[in-house]
């Protein structure tokens, strides 16, 4: 436990800071929302040592229709809650919000950073690399390319990125409407996956990657073999073209000299496993791709289904960590807080009340921003009371006796005693 009145005194490090500056919006915030004075409440308990953090993936969008912008935001449930004294390399400090130094090959680059799980790329698509002193590039073996910034993936190129925080739609996308393709409870996300197919049309028939993309701190690109593919074939072939900008050429598709016409949509041609383009990991009946789908037809109305276009400003997947801190406020009381119909003369007032709070916070470099915050219900002590405070001044003798008839095994029994 962190008393407000100790921070003073306490030598604080930077997580104690990020922690008690969060709190403190969120306790201006409640007092304001409640009505209370501020002078008769002040934060009495951070408690840091029973905090709880985990990890999720959050999704933002940001699509322009004629002259509104319709924001989506998305974020997935926190499957796993642990204590944050459960983290490796704990150290003495109760809340390690710090990072360590980051290079590769040391088993804790950064303390309580997430990642994206490994995902792949195909192209076309233009990949720009945020936040990475030293890209691992595999093609399929160790290729020295030197500080990477710009990486082009040409038709039939596809790569797995790993150690990736965030990727982001680098540049506005403008895209046609009516949505093509026909939405249907058949499991499969029809509209996003005929649009994104004709997206992939366009960036081949015009020979330059229409989609650009940015990728925060990845580690690793790795060559991967497309689907229903032979990967003794797609073997990808690595050409510069500036200093830290490379090109990856798929072998396969140079072979054949010419760019071969696009091949149906996988939801019109009846694939098996359709896949979302630029992204072959993510299949098409995905529930969270269906969704999305959802989502963005319901945002959209009856747009969705007349001719025109829509902008994508604003396409965003991160890893996100949150922390569940508690923390306790004390609110002054006077005499008018205690009606005498319901709190008896002889009970004891107390001075102050305690309440309980919980704040969720999401973990943004060395700050916690709050998320949300509720009440929780504090451990209720059990009273006792003393039989004269509960009924009066009453004798003993005066109190009623009660008998209850001896059991049906016992032999003779003495009722004369009983009643003497």
């Amino acid at each position: 436990m962190v008393t407000a009145d100790d921070l003073t005194s306490f030598k604080l490090d930077q997580t104690h800071v990020a922690t008690h500056n969060a709190i403190s919006d969120v306790t201006d915030a409640l007092i304001s929302s409640l009505g209370w004075n501020k002078d008769e409440v002040k934060l009495s308990h951070i408690d840091t040592t029973d905090s709880k953090f985990g990890q999720t993936l959050v999704y933002e969008f940001d699509i322009e229709i004629g002259d509104k912008v319709i924001p989506l935001r998305l974020s997935e449930e926190v499957q796993v809650w642990k204590y944050l004294e459960e983290l490796p390399a704990w150290g003495d400090e109760p809340l390690a919000i710090k990072t360590v130094p980051a290079t590769l090959g040391e088993p804790h680059s950064q303390v309580l950073s997430a990642i994206l799980a490994p995902f792949q790329l195909s192209g076309p698509v233009e990949l720009w690399i945020q936040d990475a002193e030293q890209v691992r590039l595999a093609v399929p073996n160790d290729v020295e390319a030197g500080v990477l910034k710009k990486v082009l993936l040409a038709d039939g190129a596809v790569v797995t990125v790993e150690g990736a925080r965030e990727i982001s739609l680098a540049r506005p996308l403008q895209l046609p409407l009516p949505l093509p393709g026909i939405s249907n409870d058949g499991g499969l996300a029809a509209s996003l996956m005929a649009l994104a197919d004709r997206l992939r049309y366009a960036s081949r028939v015009e020979e330059k990657p229409l989609l650009s993309l940015k990728i925060v701190g990845p580690t690793s690109l790795i060559a991967s073999s497309a689907k229903d593919s032979d990967t003794s074939r797609n073997k990808l072939k690595v050409k510069r073209l500036s200093p830290g900008s490379i090109e990856l050429v798929s072998r396969q598709q140079q072979d054949r000299g010419l760019i071969e016409p696009v091949e149906k949509s996988p939801v019109l041609s009846g694939v098996q496993e359709p896949w979302l383009w630029p992204l072959p990991s993510l299949n098409g009946s995905d529930s969270r791709l269906i969704n999305l789908e959802k989502l963005v037809l319901g945002a959209m109305g009856p747009s969705a289904y007349k001719k025109g276009s829509f902008k994508l400003l604003r396409a965003k997947v991160s890893a996100a960590t949150f922390v569940r801190v508690e923390f306790q406020l004390e609110k002054k009381l006077s005499d008018t807080s205690f009606p005498p119909e319901v709190w008896p003369e002889w009970r004891t007032k107390p001075s102050v009340q305690r309440l309980q709070f919980e704040v969720l916070a999401k973990i943004e470099g060395q700050k916690l921003l709050p998320v949300s915050v509720q009440a929780v219900q504090p451990y209720m002590n059990v009273e006792t009371v003393t039989w004269r405070a509960a009924n009066g001044n009453v004798s003993h003798s005066k109190v009623p006796r009660i008998f209850l008839p001896p059991s049906s095994m016992t032999l003779n029994p003495n009722w004369e005693g009983m009643l003497d």
